[in-house]
């Protein structure tokens, strides 16, 4: 509905890929582009800060493409901030180091790259743990120097490098955080209203069995009821990494520090998820509140692969003493492998009973629909205790193995690496968000012939998430984007039907389903704001409810047409100012209220009682819109798309306001004739953040010829 889509990053170096070769195929190659980013990364801080050895530095790398966050978020722009989160911790320390080096340039792009590749709101947490690193680092640097003055420079340094690439992205951030701004989403989150809220003690086993409550794949079963991908799942970096190799990491006193910083950005990371107290009552502060602390879970998956990177090079290089203790993690890690193969013989409800019964009444269970595949996600959920079991013995054999002194054999330290990567392999192994690959972009054909209809918007009742209506071609009423702008969804919530299921409280309008009513004549009836919105099409998956006339059908969907909807262009008979918001919705709420009578605007206007014209669209792309109007006498002309303040209107090539018309869409008054208009979004934000990216590269080309001007008199 003309809204700017903040889901996608359109400046992310990865989607450059996309752009040159846009097919579902370059999705993979994505992918596999910001593994190798987030690999090398990973080698270059374990290698250069945490001074491991190189196999030890090489292994974790290769294990963080495939640890949690990243393999159940890889289809998802999210994924590609933190392929960036280990450069931006390298930056950070050796900034610290050496502030008036290259560190700081290399924090500044590091910076830019995580604001720009993925949704902003990822990446503000990985901006914050990258603070804190920063925090603990000049501490460490200040108790072991006592230079206050290099501290100073540091800090200096690492803020002007913050500040300069927070600047560089500023045409995306900009518009998007404006836009954010006048979403129900956003001004739900001011208002305490929490979206994932902590799920507890629970979920701290998913750290280390992120199948302890199913999985979300084919032939499986989930007995939870938080999304995964939104879990403490995430954090997983392998059951042995976590239990045995961390672990091991507290034997190397030149690590102490830094292995209290991890812990301590464990704690921190996983507290929402896990409800720490104190910790939970703070991140629910005004403002603080806005960020998706759920999400904070990679910081937890990254601290814990660093500590195992420690661990391995402790083993790698065999000079790990023997010491009586190691053998006491051995009988808890075992308890739990037992523990996980009884569960496997004694499978949790609903799991085990109560949902076989459902299926044999005729329910379907989280779209389990025949005791077969009920039987299928049992043997799975079997399979995988089976799994957890088989690794807490192989941890603690390790465990024993140490307190035998087995780390002096040259083939320990192999055989753990191999394990650390053999475990994620598994772990990662079909998990994947897409759907089979022979239902990618299937033809449809109701879908296909209604291409060739008269113009309008659809809906999809209960099936065709908005997004995937995109795949056809189709104008979906609904949208998806992340924000749910408020002055939208309030006309939309006017038409919704009451009773359950609903949408998620992040995405209002994801599963919408409107009223439905009949006329005398047997046609469908929406709501009127529907008819205004240009809803002309509902498409039902199943045969529609109430013996309404199909339009078209096939391919189990049916489409039934909504004769009275408008369209998107239009000319109000006449126009009314209410400048209340309530007033204006409880007007439009009627069911009486006719968008081809009156409009309401929110200012007074100089029209005739009686207003005709009609208009058509000559072109249009998303960021345009060009119109020609004839007027039979003066007028409001209606575009049914989402008002904005970044959208700017001309009108035969002299500016004209745009008014807020009907409480969401776009109005322009015209005189009697014929007119050109043209509709274009041009938010004055983005032209102030172009001029603060130039004044930041600016900046940056003074500030590396200074660090040049250095390496070459040193050099």
């Amino acid at each position: 509905l003309g809204a700017p889509v903040t889901k996608w990053p359109k400046y992310s170096p990865y989607n450059a890929l996309y752009y040159v070769l846009p097919k579902p195929v370059t999705l993979a190659w994505i992918h596999l582009l910001k593994s190798l980013v987030g690999g090398i990364g990973a080698y270059l801080f374990f290698r250069r800060v945490l001074q491991v050895g190189f196999w030890a530095g090489a292994l974790s790398a290769w294990c963080f493409p495939i640890t949690g966050f990243l393999v159940l978020w890889q289809g998802f722009t999210m994924s590609q901030t933190i392929s960036w989160f280990p450069w931006l911790l390298l930056a950070v320390d050796r900034s610290v180091g050496r502030p008036g080096g290259w560190g700081p340039m290399g924090l500044i792009a590091a910076t830019a790259l995580t604001l720009l590749s993925g949704q902003f709101d990822v990446a503000a947490l990985a901006l914050l743990a990258a603070g804190l690193f920063g925090l603990w680092t000049l501490a460490e640097q200040l108790a072991r120097n006592r230079q206050f003055a290099q501290v100073s420079k540091a800090i200096l340094a690492l803020g002007a490098a913050w500040l300069l690439g927070i600047a560089l992205a500023a045409p995306y951030l900009m518009p998007a955080i404006e836009y954010a701004g006048t979403g129900y989403r956003l001004e739900s989150r001011i208002g305490g209203a929490e979206e994932r809220p902590p799920m507890g003690i629970m979920a701290l086993p998913l750290t280390i069995m992120p199948d302890m409550y199913g999985r979300s794949q084919r032939n499986q079963a989930v007995i939870m009821h938080q999304n995964r991908l939104e879990s403490a799942a995430t954090t997983y970096t392998g059951l042995f990494a976590t239990l045995f190799l961390a672990i091991l990491a507290w034997t190397r006193r030149r690590h102490v520090s830094r292995n209290l910083m991890w812990a301590i950005l464990i704690l921190i990371s996983l507290s929402w998820t896990l409800n720490v107290p104190g910790l939970v009552w703070l991140l629910r502060r005004e403002g603080l509140n806005l960020l998706s602390y759920n999400r904070f879970t990679f910081v937890a998956s990254f601290a814990i692969l660093s500590l195992a990177a420690v661990g391995l090079d402790a083993l790698w290089r065999g000079n790990l003493t023997r010491r009586r203790w190691f053998v006491l993690p051995a009988a808890p890690i075992l308890g739990l492998g037992i523990w996980s193969l009884f569960r496997s013989f004694h499978l949790p409800e609903p799991l085990a009973s109560l949902w076989e019964e459902q299926i044999r009444n005729g329910n379907a269970v989280r779209q389990i629909t025949t005791i077969e595949q009920l039987h299928a996600g049992q043997q799975g959920f079997r399979l995988a205790c089976w799994i957890v079991a088989g690794l807490c013995v192989l941890t603690a054999a390790a465990w024993i193995g140490l307190s035998l002194g087995v780390q002096r054999r040259s083939w320990f330290g192999p055989v753990v690496g191999a394990i650390i990567v053999a475990d994620l392999l598994w772990y990662a192994h079909d998990v994947n968000p897409q759907c089979d690959r022979s239902l990618y972009y299937p033809p449809i054909s109701p879908l296909q012939q209604l291409a060739d209809e008269p113009p309008g918007r659809v809906l999809g009742y209960w099936c065709l998430p908005a997004r995937l209506a995109e795949a056809h071609g189709l104008r979906d009423v609904r949208g998806y984007d992340g924000v749910d702008p408020r002055h939208m969804i309030d006309l939309m919530l006017l038409a919704k039907n009451p009773n359950p299921p609903h949408s998620p409280p992040y995405a209002l309008t994801q599963w919408y389903r409107p009223v439905i009513r009949r006329d005398e004549s047997s046609q469908i009836l929406l709501h009127p704001v529907l008819d205004m919105m240009n809803v002309r099409y509902l498409i039902f998956r199943h045969k529609p409810p109430g013996g309404f006339e199909s339009k078209l059908s096939g391919d189990d969907h049916w489409i039934v047409e909504n004769t009275r909807a408008l369209q998107r262009l239009f000319v109000p008979a006449r126009v009314e100012p209410i400048r209340d918001r309530r007033s204006r919705l409880e007007r439009l709420a009627s069911k009486h209220f006719n968008a081809r009578e009156l409009a309401i605007v929110e200012q007074e206007v100089d029209l005739p009682q009686s207003c005709r014209g009609s208009a058509r669209i000559l072109s249009e792309i998303p960021t345009k819109l060009v119109v020609e109007a004839g007027m039979e006498t003066p007028g409001l002309l209606v575009l049914a798309d989402l008002w904005d303040k970044g959208w700017k209107a001309t009108v035969n090539g002299a500016e004209q306001p745009i008014l807020q018309t009907n409480h969401a869409l776009r109005g322009v008054v015209l005189d009697a004739g014929v007119s050109r208009v043209v509709f274009e979004y041009a938010p004055a934000s983005f032209y102030r953040s172009v001029y603060v990216m130039c004044a930041a590269g600016l900046g940056v080309f003074i500030w590396s010829g200074f660090c040049a001007r250095d390496w070459i008199c040193k050099g």
